[in-house]
């Protein structure tokens, strides 16, 4: 079946009422979702997996994709409010999106993340419809060297744009590499430094790291200020709820237009910039491809790439609209990218695909090669699913965005308590394990330790993400190369990503130099 004929087919699945509705019931759950720190789109969609027996196939991963949809808009609203973002790829929202809050321009910086979202998943999309089938190919010749090299090359870009201190970058993703080695070796499966804890002989939980770097952070920080600008922060957008304020203010404040100029100025600021969102959508969608390299990996070579194409890269970390597009439009698109590999391979690009993956099996549905000729509609009834919702995401974050932002108006003595409740039950909830909630804690205070020493917590998480990806892939190019290192050479693809990282550390080289030079007297 053709594009256009698969186009077709997916459009008679989705253009239904039952399957309208599960996307907008979607996109709110998905925003529900994604504005707890903790909670993600595959703890949502492991829950709603038993319901969907009753749904039809297509259905059923209509729901899932807008869940999936949602959640990665709805991270960057706490990511903006509070510097805790609610899914791993807004964590590079948070480097421009909380300077711009904290400077004023909190709608500015929502309205900017709003359009970047709708944007750059439709773009992606449109990508991901048009190129499928080569990109489906690319992925499949991806092997463990190449998954090596990604994982050097997505940390060298982390570190290097992160903070202000190149080394200091590397430390801290280093030693996220050194903590995620905490669990049975990837080939023997003997533990390691597990002090018989049975938990920690898989992989440190993501959730529960970001949970305890940002979360307890971050109420830990809040506390030791003794202020919080939080409430100021929420009356800029739902109003001051003082006597003057006349009602219709008031409902304006709530459907999130109080401020319409400002959302409307971030609007106009992405489509003002269809390059940029192009830009970041193609790399979302080319790292979503990738199985196992994730948002956050994707989402700061993405900010990477904008501040080193920026004609002002110092603005960026201080509330450069530009961070907040580009990691936006990525997170986004990336959606799209990662049902290439779910649908075509039969291997899960992430967490949720997972799930999705589970689906289809339960439905009597094998993903891999033959999905797209076997169950063409029901694919690209998925990948349109995501477009639309890409396309729903702006007006209806208009009017849910507002509402979540209330958290922020409850006083810091009960703010800070609650959610740190939240976040506990979130970090529980993952894997029902309260070894998870001890790691979250513990994380909490190595993020202290981090802040109090200058060192950037975002390389600890990426260190986290990418360590067991580096260390499976290079034992087992190893082993496929009889311990022959020219195996991380060998193809044209391990080559493109050699030379990428050596002209990355030579750049920033060189600008350390220059920058050093410049600054004596």
């Amino acid at each position: 079946m053709g594009t256009l004929e698969g186009i077709q087919a997916g459009l008679a699945l989705l253009l239904t009422p039952t399957s309208m509705l599960l996307i907008v019931a979607g996109l709110v759950v998905g925003f529900i979702v994604g504005v707890l720190p903790g909670f993600s789109s595959p703890n949502a969609a492991a829950i709603l997996l038993p319901f969907s027996l009753a749904m039809a196939p297509h259905d059923a991963l209509i729901l899932f994709a807008a869940i999936y949809s949602g959640t990665t808009f709805a991270g960057a609203v706490p990511a903006i409010l509070l510097n805790i973002p609610g899914t791993a790829g807004a964590a590079a929202t948070t480097l421009d999106g909380r300077p711009m809050a904290l400077a004023g321009k909190v709608d500015l910086a929502i309205g900017v993340a709003r359009s970047a979202s709708a944007f750059g998943g439709v773009v992606g999309l449109i990508i991901t419809l048009s190129i499928i089938g080569p990109m489906s190919l690319m992925a499949l010749r991806v092997g463990p060297p190449e998954l090596f090299l990604i994982a050097m090359f997505g940390l060298s870009v982390i570190a290097t744009v992160v903070g202000t201190d190149v080394w200091k970058g590397l430390a801290a993703g280093l030693l996220g590499m050194l903590i995620a080695a905490i669990s049975a070796d990837p080939i023997t499966a003997q533990g390691r430094m597990t002090f018989g804890i049975l938990e920690l002989y898989e992989d440190i939980p993501i959730v529960a790291a970001v949970i305890g770097l940002f979360a307890f952070n971050e109420m830990i920080q809040m506390a030791r200020r003794g202020t919080y600008s939080g409430d100021k922060l929420a009356r800029s957008v739902i109003g001051d709820g003082s006597a003057g304020q006349s009602s219709f203010d008031k409902v304006l404040g709530w459907v999130g237009l109080r401020n319409l100029p400002q959302l409307w100025e971030g609007v106009v600021y992405s489509a003002l910039r269809p390059f940029q969102v192009a830009r970041a959508a193609l790399v979302g969608v080319l790292f979503g491809a990738i199985p196992g390299v994730g948002a956050a990996v994707a989402n700061f070579v993405s900010y990477g790439i904008a501040k080193r194409r920026s004609r002002s890269p110092e603005t960026f970390g201080k509330g450069n609209p530009d961070g907040v597009l580009a990691s936006e439009s990525c997170d986004s698109a990336l959606a799209g990218g990662t049902m290439v590999p779910t649908l075509t391979l039969g291997i899960p690009g992430n967490a949720t695909t997972a799930v999705m993956l589970a689906a289809l099996y339960l439905h009597g549905i094998a993903p891999g090669p033959q999905v797209m000729v076997q169950n063409a509609p029901i694919a690209y009834a998925v990948l349109l699913a995501l477009l639309i919702s890409s396309v729903l995401i702006l007006p209806i974050g208009i009017l849910l965005a507002a509402p979540m932002t209330s958290i922020l108006a409850v006083r810091r003595e009960v703010l800070i308590p609650l959610i740190i409740v939240v976040s506990i039950i979130g970090a529980f909830a993952v894997r029902n394990s309260m070894v998870d909630v001890m790691i979250a804690v513990a994380f909490g205070f190595l993020g202290l330790a981090l802040k109090f020493g200058g060192f950037p917590m975002i390389p600890v998480i990426l260190g986290l993400i990418l360590g067991p990806m580096a260390e499976g892939s290079f034992v087992r190019s190893l082993m496929l190369g009889r311990y022959e290192l020219s195996i991380f050479w060998a193809s044209p693809l391990s080559k493109s990503f050699i030379a990428a990282i050596v002209a990355l550390m030579l750049f920033n080289a060189i600008q350390t130099y220059l920058g050093r030079r410049t600054a004596k007297p």
